[in-house]
């Protein structure tokens, strides 16, 4: 589900959902947080002199078997299963653009953020990738994901029970915050130039 001209946008970012993401309940909401990503985004390219600040575009994917209980939450073979159809779909989003230099920002929320991880070391055409809320990656350091060094972020939220817990068990391998080449996004409420809030960092390269 996409929120904006997603064939014309200059910035799109593309984001993955985890345990019990389903159409049916899930996609309300995530095409909600989608329409003010896009926003937040469109509006700090335009404090930032951006031209055609509003080509911005983000999509809520929803193609994959989510996990819906513990029970499958502490594998990787829905992620395994999935990490091929999200790498055909950023490479499709890519081949099928009419911008010449579209920049593709992965997000990946808790398991999503392992299912993105897998997607991007099969090589694929993003430029950044966010972690979130993340369980474990398996990677040994960001460069398996195929992007520019200083363009693989996570972020961490104070009461982050899956970040904070689930690597320890060691089922994903490492935790964003544990691979070398990763940087933290923060994720503390801060001023950005005028009185908008928000944090600038991720939005913008969104």
């Amino acid at each position: 589900m996409g929120v904006g001209d997603v064939d014309n946008a200059e910035r799109v970012g593309v984001t993955m959902g985890g345990l019990n993401t389903r159409v049916s309940s899930s996609v309300g909401d995530m095409v909600k947080e989608a329409g003010i990503q896009r926003a937040k985004a469109a509006e700090l390219r335009e404090r930032a002199g951006w031209p055609n600040y509003d080509a911005v575009a983000s999509i809520a994917w929803l193609g994959y078997d989510a996990p819906d209980g513990l029970k499958d939450v502490m594998h990787d073979w829905s992620a395994r299963d999935a990490a091929g159809p999200l790498n055909r779909f950023d490479k499709g989003l890519a081949a099928t653009t009419n911008v010449s230099d579209q920049h593709i920002t992965a997000f990946g929320h808790s398991y999503g953020s392992l299912v993105t991880s897998l997607a991007l070391q099969q090589g694929a055409p993003v430029s950044d990738v966010v972690l979130y809320g993340s369980p474990g990656t398996e990677l040994t350091h960001a460069s398996q994901l195929g992007v520019e060094p200083g363009h693989a972020f996570y972020m961490i939220g104070v009461n982050d029970h899956v970040a904070n817990t689930i690597p320890e068990f060691g089922a994903f391998g490492s935790a964003p915050q544990d691979v070398p080449g990763m940087t933290q996004l923060s994720v503390n409420t801060g001023l950005a130039p005028g009185p908008l809030l928000g944090d600038g960092q991720l939005h913008e390269r969104a």
